[in-house]
């Protein structure tokens, strides 16, 4: 039995990086926003590893994406660019992640690359918390979908 546990759980968690991967893509591309792809595409991977569903995973994921998301706005806002800027906000976010006890790494990147790519105020709604939600969204229903069986 617990093998066939097992194997389902090996199912769900590559039915939910095939499908969050397909929809982020498509999306990405859709809005030519493809720069902030590789974070959202490490973030699929390590759901693929814990293919279970958690609230206050989910909470982690958005708050770290967000704020990233911020501190790429507002130094934008502020005449910061360059990877200098990039590496700086994002030791920056890293730090404010720690001290909020937020432990999603790949969000970083949402930092650095939109610094990089001069991101306007937008960014934080489109695609940071879309992006965030449609994959946990989509996280959240293979996950509860599929393991009905279990």
């Amino acid at each position: 039995m617990w093998k066939r546990v097992m194997e389902r759980t090996k199912l769900v968690s590559g039915v939910n990086l095939v499908v969050t991967l397909a929809a982020l893509v498509a999306l990405t591309v859709e809005t030519r926003t493809t720069f902030i792809l590789p974070p959202f595409i490490a973030t699929a991977a390590t759901k693929f590893e814990d293919p279970q569903w958690r609230f206050n995973r989910t909470i982690s994921v958005v708050s770290s994406y967000v704020l990233s998301g911020v501190l790429a706005v507002v130094t934008v806002a502020i005449g910061g660019r360059g990877i200098l800027w990039a590496s700086v906000v994002t030791a920056v976010a890293w730090i404010l992640m720690i001290l909020a006890d937020l432990e999603h790494s790949p969000a970083l990147l949402a930092a650095f690359l939109g610094v990089l790519e001069r991101v306007g105020p937008l960014y934080v709604l489109h695609p940071v918390l879309v992006g965030c939600l449609l994959e946990e969204s989509i996280h959240f229903v293979t996950t509860k979908g599929l393991s009905r069986g279990t």
